[in-house]
């Protein structure tokens, strides 16, 4: 029963990051924006200490903020709803919750640019961030 239960802690911090995709008309009605590139950087107690809507060349330096932002738990909250599920943590460092724009959409400089610096940041931190991708994708309903 011991090793059971540890497999079961274990797996749990190993958890592996999600992709999940939206459509515009999806990310306009959540509570968050509708915009990309935008990022959501949570401490190892889960409290939100960075959050940027735009590019962030010094996304780096982020990493050694302390101090949660007040809107911390709205943000939690807000990303619940949009993910309609809870969110998953990395117990041993940060998690990181990316929204960007796919490139069938549209161009987005600043996403590829991002994306570039995350997977610079993402060999440094190794097992220590979780990055949780969000894309805005295209919708393929119309309106008539």
């Amino acid at each position: 029963m011991k090793y059971l239960v540890l497999i079961a802690l274990l797996s749990i911090n190993i958890a592996a990051a999600k992709e999940y995709q939206f459509t515009h008309e999806q990310i306009v009605a959540s509570p968050i924006n509708n915009s990309g590139p935008q990022i959501f950087l949570f401490d190892q107690s889960q409290k939100l200490t960075f959050k940027s809507g735009r590019f962030n060349s010094a996304l780096l330096s982020k990493f050694k903020l302390k101090a949660a932002l007040p809107d911390s738990d709205t943000v939690k909250d807000n990303l619940e709803e949009l993910l309609n599920e809870p969110l998953t943590f990395n117990s041993n460092g940060f998690t990181l919750f990316y929204v960007t724009i796919a490139s069938d959409v549209g161009p987005c400089p600043p996403c590829r640019d991002q994306e570039a610096l995350l997977k610079k940041i993402k060999s440094r931190f190794k097992d220590k961030l979780k990055i949780h991708t969000i894309t805005i994708i295209q919708s393929y309903t119309y309106k008539d």
